[in-house]
């Protein structure tokens, strides 16, 4: 069901227009001052092109890292041309709330799936996030079982899904 926040245009992508996980490939990461609830502040910008066209996303520092892993480099400036594939995730929080928001899912360029913890300042415990390997529509290659998660994933992204594809990864977008 379509949110009514997508009637209203942005200058940069909201999680409501993610009704499932989108590949983009990522065309630059900048620093830039932004308006913000708090007055200006200093904000980094994902700009993207995908198969419904260009954007812009505010990219916050745990998609940074997530990314990183995602691509296997920590140099944003080699991000530019790589492939990532991003969802609205429910569980984001801010400012201590849960209010959702966009999230990496993983990549069409990830080999297997891989846990990645995230330690944020004054929090105990680090928070874990599973990246995993997609098509180049977004949706997640599962090994069949029986099949090491070492093994390169399809390359035929035009075929049909495959039969193994896992339920519950499905539906974790």
């Amino acid at each position: 069901m379509p949110d009514y926040e997508v009637l209203y245009p942005s200058r940069f992508m909201k999680k409501e227009a993610l009704a499932e996980p989108k590949v983009i490939r990522i065309t630059k990461v900048t620093a830039t001052v932004l308006e913000g609830e708090k007055g200006a502040e200093n904000k980094v910008v994902l700009s993207y092109k995908a198969s419904d066209g260009d954007g812009e996303i505010v990219w916050n520092k745990t998609n940074a890292a997530l990314t990183a892993h995602a691509l296997g480099e920590r140099d944003y400036d080699k991000w530019a041309g790589r492939l990532l594939t991003i969802h609205s995730d429910p569980n984001v929080d801010l400012g201590g709330k849960r209010v959702g928001g966009i999230r990496v899912y993983g990549s069409p360029e990830l080999a297997k799936p891989m846990t990645v913890e995230i330690k944020r300042p004054r929090r105990k415990k680090g928070e874990i996030y599973k990246l995993i390997p997609t098509n180049k529509q977004g949706k997640p290659i599962v090994p069949a079982p029986g099949v090491s998660a070492d093994a390169p994933p399809p390359t035929d992204d035009d075929a049909p899904p495959p039969e193994h594809w896992a339920d519950d990864a499905q539906g974790a977008a």
